[in-house]
């Protein structure tokens, strides 16, 4: 059972100790603060990340350059790709995708920015098949036509681009037909802060462009697999080589929780680093505090206290040390967690952090015990005290 008058008179000397403790509880408040918005913001980014992924289909390949990350930076595919990958059985369609960065001016102003070319043929299938979505205006009709993302219209220039703004690409002039509608889809993210363009029209400014991707789509009842190795082996007869990558939405999710593991390693461990540095903190301040006290602990020893009692008092002071930090911690974790939807959303990104009761509870409990430990050993100092030469020292 708590001893209430225990907590109280802790309470009373964690204020007593003054700047010290504010000092020593704002290391476990950091801790804290960054283990609870780490975790719920990055369940937040996984349960998104997951969603973005089944909405691009379980249906949808995409096929890409090189073996690795690393050798599609010198790996090439090759325009006519898609028809060969249309003819496998049971796919529908095989989308080129030219990726070029193009300076681009809107009145005056100049930027450079990331241009994807296609056929007028494949930007209905974008559409039609959820890769694009249409937000304002309609698709490409003319080769002078352009596509815009919902971001790029909004936030690249100065002033805003709206349909029928004309932009100057390559040193031509080209109408912006349709806005794309930014969404959580992942191709729709892609391309929403760039520009959409007939691929002749792009080859006249990029001469030396070859397709950067594929997107393919196959029949819903396809094994997935199955469809990959067929496709592998039209595209290596074609090419004389396997010099290209398969991946599917379940590989694109696992390749993003990765690299969002690798962060949360990082966050995590300067999050116990604080920890340990608040954790060292409690243990001077109680050795202090126990310097401080001999005279009080030689009395209540003098008075019949036994060294149990004396170690539950600063065991105590110590718990309450890392519960108020804890508690202050999870409070400014929820607080960031909050803030980080709308900083998510603002940015486009759907983010809904995962802030479950457990975890509040499981930080603010965790926090408190870490004080427990780190004060056992001047507890331990304290209980064992001779009081006649606790109240000697303290003369």
């Amino acid at each position: 059972m708590i001893d209430l008058e225990l907590v109280r008179r802790g309470f009373g000397n964690i204020k007593n100790y003054g700047l010290r403790s504010a000092l020593t509880i704002l290391g476990i408040i950091v801790a804290v603060a960054l283990i609870v918005a780490l975790i719920s913001i990055s369940n937040g980014f996984s349960a998104s990340i997951d969603k973005q992924f089944e909405s691009f289909g379980t249906n949808t390949l995409i096929v890409m350059p090189g073996k690795s990350s690393m050798e599609g930076m010198f790996a090439k595919l090759q325009e006519g790709d898609g028809a060969v990958i249309e003819k496998v059985s049971r796919v529908k369609l095989a989308v080129e995708i030219f990726t070029s960065s193009v300076d681009v001016t809107f009145k005056g102003e100049t930027k450079r920015t990331p241009v994807y070319g296609g056929s007028r043929k494949n930007f209905s299938n974008l559409e039609f098949n959820n890769f694009i979505t249409i937000g304002e205006g309609a698709l490409i009709q003319k080769q002078s036509g352009l596509l815009v993302g919902g971001k790029f219209a909004t936030e690249k220039f100065d002033k805003e681009i709206t349909l029928g703004s004309m932009l100057q690409l390559g040193g031509k002039e080209f109408n912006v037909v349709g806005i794309l509608k930014t969404s959580q889809n992942f191709t729709s993210s892609m391309f929403s802060s760039a520009i959409l363009m007939d691929s002749d029209e792009l080859k006249k400014i990029q001469p030396s462009i070859v397709p950067s991707r594929i997107f393919v789509k196959f029949d819903d009842t396809a094994d997935v697999e199955e469809i990959k190795d067929k496709i592998t082996k039209k595209l290596k007869d074609a090419h004389g080589k396997e010099d290209f990558r398969i991946v599917d939405s379940k590989q694109l999710a696992q390749s993003a929780t990765s690299v969002l593991g690798t962060i949360q390693v990082v966050v995590l461990g300067i999050a116990f680093i604080s920890l340990l540095v608040g954790a060292i903190g409690v243990m001077n301040l109680m050795f202090m505090n126990v310097s401080n006290r001999t005279k009080e602990i030689g009395t209540m020893k003098a008075i019949g206290a036994t060294n149990y009692q004396v170690m539950v008092i600063f065991l105590t002071e110590a718990m309450l040390i890392g519960t108020i930090g804890g508690l202050i911690g999870a409070t400014i974790g929820i607080a960031v967690g909050i803030a980080s939807e709308a900083v998510a959303n603002a940015a486009g990104f759907e983010l809904i952090p995962v802030m479950g009761i457990d975890l509040i509870l499981f930080a603010i409990f965790f926090a408190g015990i870490i004080g427990i430990l780190s004060g056992v050993l001047p507890a331990i100092r304290a209980s064992r005290l001779d009081p006649v030469d606790a109240i000697r020292q303290s003369n």
